[in-house]
């Protein structure tokens, strides 16, 4: 992947034919800096930087099986990096709706499961918006567990946004494949 300022490609092929994608990018709105001009302060669990491009303008071909199929539509890029202390998990949204408005959320959890940050921002016509974190919930609605690990995971949410409220369903349940 190579690109800036909101313009990218992507080249992605397998040697032998079977798969790949060349795709282009073109951001439509300015980029997405999170928190505090892209800083965010975790506290006790250190400081992260984070920024999106929430409205890609996406085409190119996709190769599935050695047939190419020329793609189009939008997609999403985020980039953030930083180095954790002691942050027990996360749940994280990007959301595209279909009024041009974009929302960017971040449920994080301390060791203990508890939620310890929210990160809320909507992106309406390109102007981006930090939301308080009274203004948004999650609440999960359904549920997976790993055959692997035993571990349950939520699968499906109710979240509640300044706009209204956002069902989220996955639409498949994961698959793993043990060898």
């Amino acid at each position: 992947m190579q690109g800036g300022s909101g313009t990218n490609s992507l080249t992605a092929p397998f040697t032998d034919g079977s798969y790949g994608i060349w795709l282009s990018q073109t951001s439509l709105e300015p980029v997405v800096l999170h928190g505090d001009n892209g800083l965010i302060p975790y506290g006790p669990f250190g400081t992260s930087f984070y920024y999106s491009w929430t409205n890609l303008w996406t085409f190119g071909t996709v190769v599935d099986h050695g047939v190419p199929v020329e793609v189009i539509g939008d997609s999403w890029m985020d980039h953030q990096w930083y180095n954790p202390l002691g942050l027990g998990g996360w749940t994280w949204f990007s959301v595209q709706l279909s009024n041009n408005t974009q929302y960017m959320l971040y449920f994080i959890r301390d060791g203990q499961n508890e939620l310890a940050q929210v990160v809320a921002t909507e992106v309406k016509d390109g102007r981006t918006i930090h939301l308080s974190p009274s203004a948004v919930s999650e609440t999960p609605t359904g549920s997976w567990t790993s055959p692997v690990t035993g571990i349950t995971y939520p699968s499906g949410w109710k979240i509640t946004v300044p706009g209204g409220l956002l069902n989220i369903t996955p639409l498949s349940s994961p698959t793993v494949h043990l060898s």
